[in-house]
């Protein structure tokens, strides 16, 4: 067996979750490698979708997960500006607030069953208080008239952040004592090394998996169970808009618009991101294809801003979901009572939540007291296992 290498902590995925986790072991002292099959070092799934959108649980649906998600959020603000101080590239993160289009009596009446729950449930230990509220749409709001003909819900936790920005100042924050072994593909696992497609193999005191949808099948492997009763890839796909001088200034801090699944998020840089698409069954996972084109017409539908702009370019990538569509973070017991550590598969959540999530991590990993205690459902044997249960955004 051709060894290159020892070290701690071998990462296979260079995505926000495999970057968090070699993160968090550097600032544990950890010697680090991370494995990322990208030549360039830009991830090719999920954690390259341009939407940024941070939003919450809804707060009338409280439980450990919500309750560690909000925390995730709150403390995003300051990982977001050590980042920026630490490597000198603006990530875009910034509390815009969201804005839902009401259209029935009863959507009022569950969002202000969700605005008492926030007033409850949306406090941080320091007494900061973010609400959620019905109203009537005002004179300065992005969103049409005739899409929110009861108003909207709207909250100010909310959050944005710009993901490939934000990826390459994690990137660059590992520089300072992190490997990033780029172009590397493993193609075999086991508790202590990866064997690569080359045939080399990499030794490492834990292997963490953290490959987005690309786990799944490394996992079948392990687990001797099918790829698919593990987890799957979703195919998403976003637009991303470059509108004129005129209409940046009319967005420019303007909330984000959520409806039935579609997101626009105006972005720091006067770029607008539209998404994203949920798709089971697709030829190319990583092509636009005739679902793309639509989004910018149901993107005027609901911002009349955008009317008649066309985006300037599309994203296409797999989100990973596990069989119960909760991140999978946490040991995975193997048949030769070994470990195989595991960090995937957060769907719609893992760009909020994976600093946090990686803290627990790595202190399950180090054997520390925990600072984080992850939500029973991330265990990796629930979440690989475990049919989905209802968790939703508000």
């Amino acid at each position: 067996m051709n060894d290159r290498r020892s070290v701690d902590l071998l990462i296979v995925g260079g995505g926000v979750m495999g970057l968090w986790v070699a993160k968090r072991g550097l600032e544990a002292g950890m010697s680090i490698l991370l494995l990322a099959d990208a030549p360039n070092a830009t991830p090719k799934g999920g954690s390259a979708n341009p939407l940024g959108a941070l939003m919450p649980h809804a707060p009338d649906r409280w439980g450990d997960l919500a309750a560690f998600q909000f925390q995730a959020l709150i403390d995003l603000e300051t990982e977001a500006a050590r980042l920026e101080e630490e490597t000198g590239i603006a990530v875009g993160y910034q509390r815009i607030g969201r804005l839902t289009p009401l259209r029935t009596e009863a959507a009022i009446d569950e969002t202000q069953a969700q605005a008492r729950a926030a007033a409850e449930n949306w406090r941080t230990a320091d007494g900061r208080a973010f609400t959620l509220a019905h109203r009537a749409i005002r004179a300065d709001d992005p969103i049409a008239p005739a899409a929110a003909p009861l108003g909207v819900r709207a909250d100010d936790l909310t959050a944005r952040i710009a993901p490939r920005a934000y990826l390459s100042a994690l990137r660059a924050s590992l520089t300072r004592g992190g490997s990033i072994h780029l172009g590397a593909q493993a193609v075999e696992l086991a508790a202590d090394h990866v064997r690569l497609a080359t045939g080399e193999t990499l030794r490492a005191g834990a292997v963490i998996v953290a490959a987005g949808a690309a786990s799944f099948a490394l996992l079948s492997r392990l687990t001797n169970r099918a790829e698919q009763d593990l987890g799957r890839g979703i195919k998403g796909q976003a637009a991303i808009f470059e509108p004129p001088a005129r209409i940046r200034e009319q967005l420019a801090g303007a909330p984000m618009l959520y409806a039935g699944g579609l997101y626009i998020t105006p972005h720091a840089d006067g770029r607008i991101a539209v998404g994203a698409t949920t798709e089971r069954n697709w030829r190319w996972a990583d092509r636009p294809d005739a679902q793309a084109a639509s989004l910018a017409a149901a993107a005027s539908a609901l911002c009349p801003a955008l009317a008649g702009l066309q985006p300037s370019r599309f994203w296409a990538g797999l989100r990973p979901r596990t069989a119960s569509r909760m991140p999978a973070v946490g040991a995975l017991e193997l048949a030769n009572g070994r470990s195989l550590w595991i960090a995937t598969g957060g769907y719609k959540i893992s760009f909020g939540l994976a600093h946090r999530a990686a803290t627990a991590l790595i202190e399950q990993i180090r054997g520390d007291e925990p600072s984080a205690a992850l939500p029973a459902a991330f265990a990796p044997a629930l979440a690989l296992t475990q049919r989905p249960r209802k968790h939703t955004s508000v």
